[in-house]
C-alpha cells in the first residue's frame, strides 16, 4: 500500500510513480480511469482543503505502472519517472 504523504514514490519495474497529494484538487479523473482500480478518494483533506486521491493496493489489485493516471492528471499531481 502506498502511504499518503505529501510526496510518495512507488517503484514499478523501471518506472517510478511520484504522487504529490498537496497538488491534487480532487477531480478524480484518475480514479475513474485506473484499470487496476487502486486509486481511491482519501478520507483526509490536503492543504487546499480538498479530498485528494490515495493509492490502495491489495493482494488482488496492484498498480501496473501503466501511466494513465499521470497522463490524465490536470494538476501534475501524479508523474511517472524512469
Amino acid at each position: 500500500m502506498l502511504r499518503e504523504t505529501a510526496k510518495a514514490e512507488k517503484r514499478r519495474g523501471l518506472q517510478r510513480l511520484i504522487y504529490n497529494r498537496d497538488l491534487c484538487k480532487g477531480c478524480y479523473l484518475c480514479l475513474n480511469l485506473c484499470p487496476s482500480q487502486v486509486i481511491v478518494k482519501s478520507k483526509e483533506r490536503n492543504r487546499h482543503d480538498a479530498y485528494p486521491i490515495a493509492f490502495e493496493e491489495s493482494s488482488d489489485r496492484t498498480c501496473t505502472g501503466c501511466g494513465i493516471c499521470s497522463m490524465i492528471c490536470p494538476d501534475y499531481a501524479i508523474r511517472i519517472a524512469g
